[in-house]
């Protein structure tokens, strides 16, 4: 059962054969102001504010929900020109302006591609904003020519395995550098074993005053001003004399004692906690909390005419048979066929 509007007016809705509107309708988006709802389902809405998120000065926090089961497409810039290559001027054909509040894209099965000739992301806050932060749950991959990280500071840190495979030149400039494992920190546990067991003092360091040259700061140069190349070194391969072993007396090691190795986890970062994007379609009122009056004029008595017909009378004519001469017959006078026939010839008896 819907609910009576803020505003205590009336609801209304029209219904028509393929769509309805309607307004005043309560929804999870607030107050419906003014919405059109078609026969599959799609919808297009326009609701009055909540107050949520509102600082309580300007034009209100009213929202816009568009709705369909399918795809919703938008195809621009036709008319725009093609920049050539390099030009990296701004020509835009869509421009989404969030004057306050954030923008979420949420894809519950399913994929999203950002496909351009070029994309840039930019991070512009100051203090402590400003953050890039992508975040996978498998794999990230960036995979390209040339790959470039730059920064005041980098941090590459692995929970198991680390790999750095170079397959041609590996080149690697610090102005110090300083490699430890988490088992060696402060010496280890077997190097404080060791250092115990061993009779070898360290030297002892003879202390001389020496002029030092004054401290100057000088940047490293980057890989891309310069490529240093190694200076050729030649070196006489080793000699055949073999020298004798120094007496070196060392006692058995102790028993290893297991001392716990220090760990420093930093703390997990707290979860970005996204509020779940939820649309559904308002419902609509069994029996309207209000009726419109309204006044229709009674429909026109509709009469049917007979559209006008002109036909010509018939033209009466007698019709005269067509003339036809026929001879009579002639008579056939049949003629007596011609036949001679000669007389018989006397009979002569002839002697014995």
């Amino acid at each position: 059962m819907s609910k009576a509007p803020k505003d205590k007016q009336n609801l209304e809705r029209d219904v028509h054969l393929r769509y309805s509107v309607q307004s005043g309708q309560s929804s999870i988006h607030g107050d419906t102001l003014y919405e059109v709802q078609t026969q599959e389902a799609q919808s297009f809405s326009f609701h009055s504010g909540t107050g949520q998120g509102s600082t309580g000065k300007g034009p209100g926090t009213g929202k816009a929900v568009l709705y369909t089961p399918g795809c919703s497409m938008e195809i621009l810039g036709e008319g725009l020109k093609v920049r050539s290559p390099g030009d990296i001027s701004q020509l835009p054909a869509k421009i989404i302006k969030c004057k306050k509040g954030d923008i979420l894209f949420d894809v519950e099965n399913g994929d999203i591609t950002f496909r351009a000739r070029n994309i840039n992301f930019e991070a512009v806050g100051g203090g402590q904003d400003g953050q890039f932060l992508a975040k996978a749950t498998r794999v990230a991959t960036i995979d390209a020519p040339d790959v470039r990280l730059q920064g005041e500071k980098i941090l590459i840190k692995t929970d198991n395995t680390c790999n750095i495979i170079s397959r041609g030149f590996l080149e690697l400039k610090s102005g110090f550098t300083l490699s430890s494992t988490f088992a060696d920190i402060q010496f280890g546990t077997m190097a404080q074993v060791l250092k115990s067991a061993t009779t070898i003092s360290p030297p002892t360091l003879l202390v001389v005053d020496v002029a030092y040259p004054p401290i100057i700061d000088i940047a490293p140069l980057s890989l891309v001003d310069a490529v240093v190349s190694p200076d050729l070194m030649y070196t006489s391969p080793p000699s055949n004399v073999v020298p004798d072993p120094i007496d070196n007396i060392i006692s058995p090691p102790l028993p290893f004692v297991a001392v716990p190795v220090p760990r420093v986890n930093d703390p997990d970062d707290p979860l970005l906690v996204v509020p779940l994007v939820n649309d559904n379609i308002p419902l609509t009122p069994d029996v309207p909390l209000f009726t419109v009056d309204k006044t229709s004029a009674p429909l026109d008595v509709f009469v049917p005419s007979p559209l006008p017909n002109d036909i010509a009378p018939p033209v009466y004519g007698s019709l005269s048979p067509p003339s036809k001469r026929i001879s009579p017959p002639k008579s056939v006078l049949l003629l007596p066929t011609d036949n001679n026939i000669s007389p018989p010839s006397p009979f002569v008896a002839s002697p014995l």
